[in-house]
């Protein structure tokens, strides 16, 4: 009995989460589209919801007016030099299904010793730049005639 009334508060606990949630997602979606509500399209895709009803549909029909319009308001003003690139679509494990890097298949022995510079070098490296950039310049002497 005991073990039912817990189960029974966790699935409230969720349900009321749940709730919020889905009040919140419902405000946003109508703040959306009252916000894109004005932006006219010459699409047919353009779906005019004439009014914003709180049922699963229409909450659908609204997001997906509002996602074309966005969409559709944004690509109309890119330059006509910007290009889309699509990116690979790789699962993850044919991503890293092989442990070696991509360079390092050029039949070229790993020498990373020899292209790493040493703790020491990088240092006494960086201290020259620095003291490069604040050294006090010293000013031309003029010669007198």
């Amino acid at each position: 009995m005991e073990e039912e009334k817990v189960k029974k508060d966790s699935l409230q606990k969720e349900l009321l989460v749940a709730n919020q949630l889905m009040v919140q997602c419902r405000s946003a979606i109508g703040h959306l589209y009252e916000k894109l509500s004005c932006i006219k399209t010459d699409d047919d895709h353009s779906l005019a919801v004439p009014n914003f009803n709180d049922d699963e549909q229409g909450l659908l029909n609204a997001l997906s007016a509002c996602e074309h319009k966005f969409y559709s308001k944004a690509e109309c003003h890119l330059p006509a030099n910007n290009k889309r690139i699509a990116f690979p679509k790789t699962l993850l494990s044919e991503k890293y299904e092989d442990s070696t890097c991509a360079f390092l298949e050029d039949d070229e022995p790993a020498n990373e010793d020899a292209e790493v510079p040493s703790r020491a070098v990088l240092k006494k490296q960086a201290q020259a730049l620095v003291d490069n950039k604040t050294k006090k310049r010293k000013p031309i002497k003029k010669k007198k005639k």
